[in-house]
């Protein structure tokens, strides 16, 4: 996947926290899950343009950091976000 990863300069950003319900047990609440995204580094720089790249890594291959486990796509370095369900709104007005 390094290969991959350098070779079509890619990145990896992971929405964590998707809430989905599971079809075999339909009346109990829902799971939580985290899909990790594969796309074009340059999304990445935008972020750190705006400094706020280095909030973001949750994951890295650095050997000072063993506390981190690395992403499943086996990338070097992960983004990571938190879905936000958006609040409903009436517009019945």
């Amino acid at each position: 996947m390094r290969l991959a990863e350098c070779h079509y300069n890619l990145s990896s950003t992971l929405v964590q926290d998707i809430p989905m319900k599971e079809e075999a047990n339909v009346n109990s609440g829902s799971s939580m899950y985290g899909v990790e995204i594969l796309h074009r580094a340059e999304v990445h720089d935008v972020l750190k343009c705006r400094g706020i790249y280095e909030k973001l890594l949750v994951r890295t291959d650095s050997e000072n950091n063993k506390s981190i486990s690395r992403p499943h796509s086996g990338f070097s370095k992960t983004l990571g976000i938190k879905w936000v369900t958006p609040k409903t709104s009436d517009t019945s007005e």
